[in-house]
């Protein structure tokens, strides 16, 4: 079942998108919306979907008491950022003018119901006591989106400091979670953490430590040779139920497969280990086979769960219909292949893409976001509704940047274009006050969480990257304060993003190698 709104009775639940008409509708018949975000890629999603949302009770109140809202994480991350209430699919209720009333995850049909039920009690017989409390949640929401920045960029009181010493608590605490029996990170739930293990890679490459080795190899080869790896087909899957590595959740998702394939390039180089490097190759040309859409020039966002396919042994397989990729491409994503395909090349790989190939694609992104105005999703049909989004915009800065610096793209034609994308990053994102970026521009008049101005730590890592690959590409330092104190702005916050935070300290070493330094601070 797709996870697009429809119009269709058939499907049991007319779904609206999230738009302005959605949200007026709600407004004037005086009628909570229904929130449900949901993937392409996510199993309880389409179950959800399948059952809790065709039982006749449920649909039944729901067409009579609320506007019912079908968002998909991966087309509208914004929103997806700001009411996702711990998971896939994230069930929510929200008054008219979208503040939070409740939430959940996956619900059984009676579960939903009854939800629905109190919820709607409650609106009836105490909406004052709703509203309050939805305007409690949303100041705490604002408060939260408030930690991320300086008090003022130019009256710091306290000099706030980043130096080599934070970045090496940052590797332990990920060391901490290293599981020395089975590889990987964690032990309930096993996911990859690419970026976890891109820093070890880096303390590797800086220490030449025996213990970082053993770390890197251990993960690498349990990934490589463990259910998470689909020897068939290729590429990985998003996480499997037991630390062993076994019980795989059969979902592949673009950008962990990215990462997955940078991670193994960076280890094959610094462990000077040809297997690794063929990992990761293999796993670019996956996303080649499987996932780039020739007539969009393009790629899409994931290949979805589907155990009755990848559960039966290769030779069944090979007689059954493939899943269906995702139907949509994102700017962004095929921005960071198009990267990967470009640090390949500089490491004297052979890539599935080509100069040619490359050059071809540079040019699609850098028009898709020229004119100031895109959209995150598309196809090759249809594009999605305007987004504008900063991870977009950086992530395209980044690879034409790259393009530039390895030769790719001639530099005297596209430094002045490139320049023209980070004035628009700078003037429509930054923060001029208190630094780091916001993930959309100007948010007044948005419907209720949206018009908080948020600095997700992921975009803002990719925006930072933007900016550094830009002054090497063009050979200025026009954007070393901005970076400075993008960094710095996220010390409060950055344990609370998970393996993300491993990436912020492997950009923060990075950045202090660049320039020279053991630390940074505003």
């Amino acid at each position: 079942m797709s996870t697009q709104p429809n119009n269709n009775p058939n499907n049991s639940i007319s779904w609206h998108s999230w738009d302005e008409s959605a949200f007026k509708m709600a407004q004037l018949t005086d009628k909570p919306i229904l929130l449900m975000i949901s993937a392409q890629w996510c199993y309880w999603c389409h179950v959800m979907l399948e059952d809790s949302y065709v039982d006749e009770g449920v649909v039944n109140h729901v067409n009579q008491n609320y506007i019912p809202i079908l968002v998909d994480t991966d087309q509208r991350p914004e929103v997806n950022f700001r009411y996702n209430v711990g998971g896939w699919p994230t069930t929510a209720i929200l008054t008219p003018h979208g503040g939070m009333l409740a939430g959940a995850t996956y619900l059984t049909p009676d579960q939903l119901l009854s939800m629905l039920l109190e919820v709607t009690e409650a609106y009836q017989q105490d909406k004052p006591g709703l509203y309050d409390r939805a305007r409690e949640l949303f100041l705490q929401h604002q408060q939260r989106a408030s930690r991320v920045g300086l008090s003022q960029v130019s009256t710091e009181i306290e000099p706030r400091l980043l130096d080599r010493d934070l970045i090496d608590s940052i590797a332990r605490m990920s060391i901490g979670t290293y599981d020395a029996l089975h590889g990987g990170f964690g032990y309930d739930l096993k996911f990859p953490n690419p970026h976890v293990i891109s820093l070890m890679n880096y303390f590797f490459q800086q220490t030449k430590e025996p213990f970082y080795e053993v770390i890197i190899r251990k993960t690498l080869d349990a990934l490589t040779t463990s259910a998470m790896s689909d020897s068939e087909e290729g590429g990985f899957f998003r996480y499997t139920k037991h630390r062993d590595w076994s019980d795989p959740q059969y979902e592949k998702l673009l950008d962990d497969n990215i990462a997955l394939s940078s991670a193994f390039m960076s280890a094959g180089i610094a462990l000077e280990d040809p297997g690794y490097i063929r990992f990761s190759l293999d796993t670019m040309q996956f996303l080649q086979d499987s996932l780039y859409d020739p007539k969009s020039r393009s790629y899409r966002g994931s290949i979805g769960a589907d155990s009755a396919y990848y559960g039966m042994p290769p030779v069944i397989r090979s007689s059954m219909e493939s899943p269906e990729p995702d139907p949509f491409s994102y700017i962004s994503s095929t921005a960071k292949t198009v990267s990967l395909n470009i640090r390949a090349i500089t490491a004297g790989l052979t890539p599935p893409l080509d100069e040619s190939q490359l050059n071809i694609m540079l040019t699609r992104l850098y028009d898709q976001v020229s004119s100031g105005s895109s959209a995150h999703a598309f196809t090759s049909e249809l594009t999605g509704g305007q987004t504008n989004l900063l991870i977009d915009l950086a992530a395209v800065i980044e690879t034409l940047s790259l393009g530039i610096q390895n030769l790719i793209i001639p530099k005297l034609e596209w430094e002045p274009k490139v320049k023209s994308l980070v004035e628009i990053l700078m003037e429509t994102y930054y923060d001029e006050r208190r630094g780091a970026f916001f993930d959309t521009p100007d948010s007044k008049g948005q419907p209720g969480y949206m018009a908080i101005r948020e600095k997700p730590l992921p975009d803002n890592i990719v925006a930072i990257k933007a900016l550094m690959a830009y002054q090497n590409a063009a050979g200025i330092t026009e954007y070393a304060d901005a970076i400075r104190i993008s960094l710095i702005a996220f010390l409060d916050v950055y344990g609370e993003y998970g393996e993300h935070s491993a990436d912020f300290a492997l950009l923060a070493s990075q950045y202090l190698d660049d320039i020279g330094m053991d630390n940074i601070s505003a």
